[in-house]
């Protein structure tokens, strides 16, 4: 009986268990019932566009439309219905229009295309993109045609094209430093246009999707050796006092740079093996304040390609690599102004748009070095030229540097359509140095004053036309040039009541007087064109001319003369690329580039092949070679006399030859949501790279003084000699990337040498760009109004010679030393706010926050007399402990 009792209680409560869920379901299904008859809407005389936005916004969900035609129908409906599907098919009936449900949208169509039985259509899309803000175009933005897997990426003005598309696609548009757009676009005709605005709808569509941006900076890894940097972030970054885009570049891997320099030594080659164009003209001289800051002025700044080797044919005239700048055009809707101040600097850009299609943006910036020094101004100078430190023990240097520096530039561009473009852009800058020093020794004392000046300027006019939807054209004029003055007076005074004095100097007082002159100009004319053959092939080919000319002029002492050389070329090159798609996810560049040097009278065949292959959405993989020359360099300078200097001089038939060089890359990428990893092994050879030796008249008995000459013939001072290079390493870059904060490391190991037949008997020794093991962490993290940033680094030692002997052969043997390995932090802070309508950015960089000490350079002097020789070594200290304020400002 208990038992059966036991029974019946368990079924009772079982039953009442079932009876309880049976209710519970019966109360959902009554609760979803009766929330499914809640979706009401009321239109009264509103247009259909309207009243899909505000379903849209109602219901959350999301639905792409041609909103200037659907703005045109009015509709006067109530609508009940239970979902959303139902809610639409109300609102479009007997409006001619229906949807369909695609990619988690709903696509509102003409129902007029889906009359049956007819052959389906292909369509063609030509796009532009552009800024949402300033209306400017986006050049080198990524398109991509989800659906087909299909890839473009819009030219120089910003424009794409897709051939054979179907009418109804989903479209991914990125861009560097921009929230990624990803719509669906339905196209009405065969040949359609459409005006894309990054983070801002279309022209064409009333809804679409925004991807959540990322604070992003740079990317890499889309073809073998190129990386792409976004500008905007540079002011976040902490700086020496100026915002400097190259030392940004420094900060990547494989780009080795220096504290004393914005020079670029790309992979273990000298920095004038680089090409560096802005808005198409050639920049020779990359830095002010010797390199404590670039010349470039990052306002004006939209667009920046860095090629570390491999570069396609539509590049040349260098063996290393490519930076290339493109401008600002102006803002095309309202008149803008900003600028910032600092401790050494002030910085003012204007953007004025003069008409609808006509926009002019104007930049200009000068340091105060000549009107006031502060603290931050003597320390970026005199570390620059170091403590001096003699075998006598001289005193302490006394120094009287009066220096500054400005530069200009100005773009004019004038929009005829989104297909054709107009612009005029220049640009000016120069350096100004008087510095004196007095020395002071236990026998004599030395004086020394140098005066050096030097500029750039260039100016280019460019006309892009899209003559169709399958051909660009962009023709372009540009000039540009590069003037270096230099003069040193020193001179030695013995000190005529002390004894024994005379055997140190024969006179009084000895003076050296070095002058020094170097003057290059280009003037170029370039025909390039873009055709499409269909989206998995497209051609590129073009024309180019140049016309350079060079001066140097070198003298030392009152009557002798070392170098005074003159000379010019032109340069006709014709360049054919082909990149198609054979397979799926094989993209394949192959390019040839062939030149005709007036000087040499002999073509040059320059075949470049570069291939990337997708094995997963995740994982690709990339290859390039080329073969590459050079008819211009930089002569690198070790004399005796003074600080290293260098000078531009032309390829010619037999003093200076070709510069060739050969490059293999191999590498993969791999990525994930918010992680990238971008790896790059490569090895480079470089021919008839030149070196400059000279034997001056106060060196090795050459003094012109009492007593007689001895030594190699006084006429042949100088030689330039011959050799070659090799650079090999790996190049790794980690990055991570979120909406508030954006990270990267950058690892680099490699090695550099070179080998001259007149240096240490032949034999390999380091290149003056060998730099073993180089990392950098890079940190951004924006909070609120605040952004905060820091950077650590870490180096490998560059070798430096020692001592350098030379025979009366100029045979020269060489002792090499190398710096020790050296490190530093920098932090950043910066807080943004308004007042009324001023945008504020005020902020502090903070350099070496920990105060490291350490030597990244050293120069040697070396003075050799009848009767006694002695040497002067600069040891080039880096900066200390360096706060530096700045406030930046926009209206």
């Amino acid at each position: 009986m208990k038992s059966k009792t036991t029974k019946l209680s368990l079924r009772t409560k079982v039953n009442s268990l079932s009876t309880a869920i049976l209710l519970l379901i019966a109360l959902l299904c009554t609760s979803m019932g009766s929330k499914a008859q809640d979706l009401y809407f009321r239109f009264n005389n509103v247009s259909l566009a309207d009243a899909l936005n505000q379903v849209s916004s109602s219901l959350k969900i999301n639905i792409a439309f041609d909103a200037q035609k659907l703005g045109a129908i009015r509709v006067n409906k109530n609508i009940k219905a239970s979902n959303a599907k139902a809610v639409l098919t109300n609102l479009l009936e007997n409006t001619g229009q229906e949807f369909e449900y695609k990619h988690s949208t709903y696509l509102i169509t003409p129902s007029l295309q889906k009359q049956a039985v007819a052959p389906k259509k292909k369509y063609h899309l030509v796009g532009a993109v552009s800024d949402k803000e300033t209306g400017e175009s986006l050049p080198y933005a990524n398109i991509q045609i989800l659906d087909s897997k299909l890839y473009a990426s819009t030219s120089s003005s910003g424009t794409f094209s897709l051939k054979n598309v179907d009418n109804q696609l989903r479209i991914n548009i990125s861009y560097l430093g921009y929230d990624a757009l990803d719509t669906l676009i339905a196209l009405r005709d065969t040949m359609a246009s459409f005006r894309f605005k990054m983070n801002r709808k279309s022209l064409m569509l009333s809804t679409f999707n925004i991807n959540a941006g990322k604070l992003s900076m740079i990317e890499t890894g889309k073809d073998p050796g190129l990386t792409t940097i976004n500008p905007s972030s540079f002011y976040n970054l902490p700086n020496m006092g100026e915002t400097d885009i190259f030392r940004t570049i420094q900060l990547l891997p494989g780009i080795v740079g220096a504290e004393n320099s914005s020079e670029l030594n790309i992979r273990g080659s000298s920095s004038d093996q680089n090409l560096v164009l802005l808005d198409g003209f050639t920049l020779y001289k990359l830095d002010h304040f010797f390199g404590s800051f670039s010349i470039i002025n990052p306002n004006i700044i939209k667009d920046i390609q860095i090629y570390k080797g491999g570069f396609d044919s539509r590049y040349g005239e260098r063996v290393s690599g490519i930076i290339d700048i493109t401008g600002k055009a102006g803002n095309c809707y309202k008149p803008k102004v900003y600028g910032s101040f600092n401790q050494i600097s002030g910085n003012l850009t204007l953007e004025v748009p003069v008409t609808s299609k006509l926009t002019l943006i104007a930049a200009a910036r000068r340091t105060y070095g000549n009107m006031y020094s502060n603290d931050l101004f003597n320390q970026l100078f005199n570390n620059h030229f170091g403590k001096k430190n003699e075998p006598a023990k001289p005193n302490e240097v006394s120094t009287q540097p009066s220096f500054y520096f400005y530069d200009y530039n100005a773009k004019l561009s004038y929009n005829i359509s989104d297909k054709d473009k107009i612009s005029v852009s220049t640009f000016g800058g120069k350096d100004n140095l008087k510095h004196s020093t007095n020395m002071e020794y236990k026998e004599f004392d030395v004086q020394t004053t140098d005066l050096s000046s030097w500029q750039n300027y260039g100016t280019s006019a460019a006309w892009t036309k899209q003559w169709n939807e399958s051909y660009f054209t962009h023709l372009q004029l540009g000039y540009s040039g590069y003037f270096s003055q230099y003069t040193n007076r020193t001179v030695f005074n013995r000190d005529t009541m002390s004894k024994g004095n005379i055997n140190y100097l024969p006179e009084k007082t000895v003076p050296f007087d070095i002058e020094e002159k170097n003057k290059l100009t280009d003037l170029s004319c370039s025909f390039k064109n873009t055709y499409l053959i269909d989206n998995k092939h497209q051609l590129d080919f073009g024309l180019l001319v140049r016309r350079n000319r060079f001066s140097f002029n070198k003298n030392s002492g009152q009557d002798l003369l070392y170098d005074d050389m003159t000379h010019s070329a032109f340069l006709s090159t014709a360049f054919v690329q082909d990149k198609f798609s054979p397979i799926p996810k094989l993209n394949i560049k192959t390019g040839l580039r062939l030149s005709s040097y007036s000087e040499t009278s002999r073509p040059y065949l320059e075949p470049r092949l570069s291939v990337t292959y997708q094995l997963s959405d995740s994982f690709s993989l990339k290859f390039a070679t080329g073969r590459y020359a050079q008819f211009l360099k930089k002569i690198t300078v070790d004399q005796p006399y003074g600080y290293n200097r260098d000078f531009w001089v032309l390829a010619d038939n037999s003093t200076h030859p070709v510069m060739n060089s050969n490059h293999f890359i191999v590498g993969a990428s791999y990525s994930l949501p918010n992680f990238f990893f971008d790896v790059e092994a490569y090895y480079k050879s470089t021919d008839h790279l030149q070196d400059y030796l000279s034997i001056l008249p106060y060196s090795s008995g050459q003094h012109q003084g009492p007593g007689s000459p001895k030594g190699p013939d006084p006429n042949r001072k100088s030689l330039f000699i011959e050799g070659c290079s090799e650079a090999y390493g790996i190049d790794f870059l980690a990055k991570y990337e979120r909406e508030k904060y954006t990270g990267w490391v950058s690892y680099s190991l490699s090695k550099s040498v070179e080998q001259f037949t007149y240096i240490n008997q032949g034999q390999i020794t380091p290149s003056p760009y060998d730099q073993r093991h180089t990392l950098s962490f890079v940190n951004m993290l924006s909070l609120g109004k605040w952004n905060l940033s820091g950077v650590y680094t870490i180096a490998s030692g560059k070798p430096y010679i020692l001592s350098s002997k030379s025979d009366e052969n100029f045979m020269t043997e060489r002792v090499y030393g190398r710096l020790a390995t050296h490190q530093r932090v920098d932090v950043s802070a910066s807080y943004g706010f308004s007042i009324k309508k001023i945008d504020l950015k005020l902020g502090v960089s903070i350099i070496n926050l920990f105060n490291t000490n350490y030597y990244y350079d050293v120069y040697t002097r070396d003075f050799d007399f009848d009767n006694v020789k002695f040497g002067q070594t600069t040891l080039v200290k880096s900066l200390g402990f360096t706060p530096n304020f700045f406030i930046n400002f926009k209206f």
